[in-house]
């Protein structure tokens, strides 16, 4: 599996790598094949076993300092695959909440989770109003149906849209606590709309690298 370093202190020889499967996994010096100097942001091909890296091999030299690297370094890597990208992105983490979302990533979600919601949502109000105007059974069980798929798909995004939001929080450098706000009636919803358009801290934070690099955010979820 491929990875990469997310920390290592040469004194105890023991670090960290986030793995392409999104998991952490606990890496010790003697693991590796052949002796390297090890650095934060190295990529790296390890055996996951047990929640430990195994037979790791480096595969790309870092310099000490690429652990801090300038926002322009860590925006570079495999870039986003647009708007549909980024609602998948959403919907393939789902129950994440780790690391970091860029206001493209969260107002892109954002715009899809609407779409969904009022496409059978519409309809559902259309025939349940022409239905009881028309004191017609029929319109207003069908309206009925598209509320229960409206419902559906309420359900089915409502955990990728908060955790979404939290990686939104976690941009601006925020703890994810804090979408807790938008339960406080009319002012908590104002302020967390205010905040999802707060720019990126445009340099690695506690919940990982500016958005737009290789490598997978790994901070906890509400930390």
């Amino acid at each position: 599996m491929r990875g990469e370093i997310l920390q290592f202190d040469e004194a105890s020889g023991e670090g960290l790598i986030s793995g392409d499967d999104g998991q952490r996994y606990r890496l010790s010096f003697r693991d590796l094949i052949r002796p390297a100097r090890l650095f934060a942001g190295q990529s790296v091909d390890f055996l996951p076993r047990d929640g430990f890296a195994t037979d790791v091999v480096v595969l790309q030299a870092a310099p000490a300092s690429s652990a801090y690297a300038s926002p322009r370094t860590e925006r570079q890597g495999k870039p986003e695959h647009g708007p549909w990208g980024y609602f998948m992105k959403s919907m393939r983490l789902y129950v994440d909440g780790n690391g970091r979302a860029r206001r493209s990533e969260y107002w892109w979600f954002t715009l899809f989770y609407w779409v969904f919601l009022l496409i059978p949502l519409v309809p559902g109000m259309i025939f349940i109003g022409v239905g009881g105007d028309t004191y017609n059974d029929g319109l207003t069980a069908l309206g009925g149906l598209f509320f229960i798929a409206a419902g559906i798909v309420w359900l089915a995004l409502f955990l990728p849209n908060v955790c979404v939001m939290i990686r939104r929080f976690h941009d601006v450098g925020l703890t994810g606590w804090l979408v807790l706000l938008g339960v406080i009636p009319y002012i908590g919803g104002l302020i967390t709309f205010i905040i999802t358009l707060l720019p990126s801290q445009n340099y690695r934070n506690v919940h990982g690298p500016v958005p737009g690099g290789h490598s997978r955010e790994t901070a906890e979820v509400f930390g």
